[in-house]
Formats: structure tokens, C-alpha cells, sequence
């Protein structure tokens, strides 16, 4: 969480500066649905998983012109779903149910499609860095048939690209045209990532002390609902 504290911080001084400068900035915060699909090829392991979404987005385009550029944070808690393997065997995501989080930063150019004076759409398409986190325990049996549980806690960095849409919407009168409903969605695609710690899943146990590189590809996507500022 405190890695999102600061993200946001940066996003809101980010959207001040841009305010007082020549152009158009837009700024919302929104909540929505989360899914994530990901393969770990060597280890023949997959998943598919569900989970909510919190998103903050950032938008500014310079006097006017239709090409900025596109800031964006994800922070999704992912809580159910499915794990496989090649072999066809199929089980509910984790026996130690981890709690499994991914903070997603996304930076790119944009393109601003404008639809008359009360509805525009940001479209971007660039790289994207996340952090991906698992925290569950394990239990141990010892010697004498008692059973002992231990915290693990597995994370992992990737880069990606994101593709992103973002519709805000003003119905209001000019002294309240600031206010905005937005709406968006967003494909997440992962090629890269570095593990470690320890996981414990049906079909994929892995522990390391530093990151390695692991072959794997993921694909997400987040359709979000919330509100936002225009700024001129």
C-alpha cells in the first residue's frame, strides 16, 4: 500500500503542473472488474483469475492537439479462479488461498478523440511495469505428527504493454463542466517476467532468494467505471 500512496501522490502533483500549463488534462479515479490470465511455459502452469480493480488516470494534451500523453495506475486484488496443467488436470486457484495483488503503471502517448463539447476518449497504446504479489502460508509436518504453518510471500516484476480506452463524459452546465462520468476498459499483455520468493500453488512450487527471469506470458483485462476532472 505504500507503494500506491506514493504513485497516487505523484499522479495529483503530475495533474497540477499539467493544470497550469497550456492545454487540456483530464483526471479520474474509478473502480471495476479485473481479470488475468497467465502461463508459465516451462513449468507446462497456467491460470485464470478474477478479482476487482482500482484505477487512477491521468491525461494531458498540449494546446490543441489531438496527441498527449497517458498516465495510469492499476492496483487489483485478484481472489478466485482456476490453476492447470498440460496434463489436464484442474484445480481452484491455491491451496493456502494467497492473497494475490498486481500494481500496474502504465506510461504512453495518446491519441484524443473528440465526439462535440460533452464527450471525449482518450486511446493509448504503450509499455507498462508491474509488481506482482502473493502472500499465503504453508504447513509443515513434523516429526511428531503436528503440523506447523509458516508465512511465504512470492512477488515478481514484469513489463508489458497496455492498450487503454477512457470515455469521459460531461452532461453539465458550463459552471459544472469540470465534473466528468468516465469509463473505460484496458488489455494488459505481459512478456517479461522476474520472480522470487516462494510460491505454493497445486501444480507449481518455486522458492528463490533472488529474482530470476522465468518464461512466461500473461493477458489481463479491466473494465472500470468512476469519475473525473477536465481541466483547461
Amino acid at each position: 500500500m505504500k507503494t500506491l500512496k506514493k504513485c497516487a501522490i505523484v499522479l495529483a502533483l503530475w495533474t497540477i503542473l499539467a493544470a497550469n500549463s497550456f492545454g487540456e488534462t483530464f483526471f479520474g479515479t474509478a473502480g471495476g472488474l479485473y481479470r488475468l490470465g497467465d502461463v508459465y511455459t516451462d513449468d507446462d502452469y497456467g491460470r485464470s483469475m478474477t478479482g476487482s480493480s482500482f484505477v487512477l488516470s491521468f491525461h494531458h494534451f498540449s494546446g490543441t492537439s489531438p496527441l498527449g500523453i497517458t498516465t495510469q495506475l492499476y492496483f487489483g486484488n485478484l481472489y478466485g479462479g482456476m490453476e492447470w496443467n498440460n496434463s489436464g488436470d484442474m484445480r481452484s486457484l491455491g491451496y493456502n488461498d494467497p492473497d494475490i495483488s498486481d500494481l500496474r503503471i502504465f506510461i504512453a502517448p495518446s491519441y484524443n478523440l473528440r465526439l462535440g463539447s460533452m464527450v471525449k476518449i482518450p486511446f493509448a497504446l504503450g509499455p507498462a511495469f508491474s509488481l506482482y504479489t502473493e502472500q499465503g502460508y504453508i504447513g509443515i509436518k513434523t516429526a511428531t505428527d503436528i503440523w506447523e504453518y509458516k508465512d511465504t510471500y512470492y512477488e515478481a516484476l514484469g513489463l508489458g504493454l497496455v492498450g487503454n480506452g477512457t470515455l469521459y463524459f460531461s452532461p453539465f452546465s458550463q459552471r459544472l463542466k469540470i465534473l466528468n462520468f468516465m469509463c473505460g476498459f484496458s488489455v494488459e499483455w505481459d512478456f517479461l517476467r522476474l520472480e522470487r520468493g516462494e510460491m505454493n500453488m497445486h501444480y507449481r512450487e518455486t522458492r528463490s532468494v533472488g529474482f530470476n527471469g522465468v518464461p512466461y506470458m500473461s493477458l489481463g483485462f479491466t473494465i472500470f467505471f468512476g469519475m473525473g476532472l477536465s481541466l483547461d
